[in-house]
């Protein structure tokens, strides 16, 4: 190679690096204020003032029972709490409900007012609507109060005391249609299920725990206790089919023969039944609306939305220039007025007697915008 090329290559070799390419800019930070705060409040930021409670029908009713006239004596805002009211033969339904026991919700309804209230667990009472047999031994009469025990859709846990009888059980269990219960006494032949003969003999148990069998042979269902009167139904060979009447029930079924003997003669039960007066009260002078009307009733602290007051329905505002109010001063700035209510009467709810103390009410700005008829 010449002298000269080796020079070139050289020279190449010391060279610096080509440049790379131009390094871009560091973004420029923006700065965005925080917005600032206004002396007044959004509207959907200002305090709203809790409603009154309101009395609900159970959300998971096990049953509800049907009357045209039902009797209440305590009608409840709340479960244990005070009476506000006592119903005289009123529509009612009854709702019940599923699980455990608790205060159930009766509704009544007769064209001008939906009214609603809890029973308290101990005033409930159910009765048998017709005819049936629990257990396969055990017949309830129809003035038999049952115990309710708990239920589910459509059925209701119900048992009759029967101790006074049975040494086992002392108490007959049995799951019933809602359709068979009822809130009123019926009238029916509950004796009919076992036997129409009458003027049947009697003898006694002679020990306790003498087996009681739905079918000659069978498993005993129930013990009976020892010296209860039997009426003898049927006997045959060994057996004896006999009726027992208890408090607000009969037993049935067969027993040994030999578990019996001659009796005293037994005595009888009687039962009376009354019937409650009804009041009247004028409608005159009082006003309508001609739109519904939310009812609200009031007992000591305790008040509750209630039900609902009719179109068309007759009422008597009650202290007219001063109603009832939860607000006294207006309102500061930001935050609602509470709701003011008007006292009222219903005369023609002749079904309903307030207790001492208690108040029906409406809300203050339904009453306003209902005319004084002519």
């Amino acid at each position: 190679m010449p002298r000269g090329a080796w020079l070139l290559l050289a020279l190449a070799a010391c060279a610096p690096p080509p440049p790379g390419p131009k390094a871009q800019p560091a973004p420029t930070k923006i700065e965005i204020p925080e917005p600032t705060g206004s002396a007044d409040p959004e509207p959907s930021q200002a305090p709203v003032p809790a409603g009154p409670a309101e009395v609900r029908e159970p959300q998971s009713p096990a049953c509800r029972i049907a009357e045209k006239h039902w009797t209440v004596d305590a009608l409840r805002l709340a479960e244990g709490g005070a009476s506000f009211a006592k119903i005289e033969s009123a529509p009612a339904t009854l709702v019940l409900p599923a699980g455990e026991p608790r205060g159930p919700t009766a509704v009544f309804e007769d064209g001008t007012v939906v009214l609603r209230g809890v029973i308290d667990r101990k005033d409930t009472r159910i009765y048998p609507r017709t005819s049936m047999t629990l257990g396969g031994f055990l017949v309830p009469m129809p003035r038999v109060a049952f115990q309710w025990l708990g239920g589910s859709a459509g059925r209701l846990r119900l048992g009759v005391d029967a101790k006074a009888v049975l040494v086992e059980p002392s108490r007959v269990d049995a799951d019933v249609s809602c359709e068979a219960l009822s809130l009123n006494v019926n009238e029916f032949a509950a004796r009919d299920v076992i036997t129409k003969r009458t003027n049947l003999q009697e003898k006694s148990v002679i020990r306790d725990g003498a087996p009681l069998a739905e079918a000659r042979g069978g498993p005993a269902l129930a013990r009976l206790k020892n010296g209860t009167r039997v009426a003898i139904v049927e006997v045959r060979g060994p057996d004896t089919k006999l009726l027992v009447e208890g408090d607000g029930y009969f037993v049935f079924g067969w027993v040994p023969s030999a578990d019996l003997r001659w009796p005293p003669l037994g005595i009888g039960h009687g039962i009376g039944l009354g019937r409650i007066g009804r009041r009247y009260v004028s409608a005159r002078g009082g006003r309508t609306c001609a739109r519904a009307l939310t009812l609200l009733a009031e007992v000591g602290s305790e008040r509750a939305v209630v039900g609902t007051v009719k179109k068309g329905t007759v009422f008597h505002l009650v202290d007219e220039a001063a109603p009832a109010a939860d607000g006294g001063e207006p309102p500061p700035r930001g935050k609602r007025a509470e709701p003011r209510f008007q006292r009222i009467t219903l005369p023609q709810v002749r079904w309903l007697v307030l207790a001492e103390k208690a108040r029906l009410l409406i809300p203050e700005d339904e009453w306003k915008e209902c005319a004084t008829p002519p």
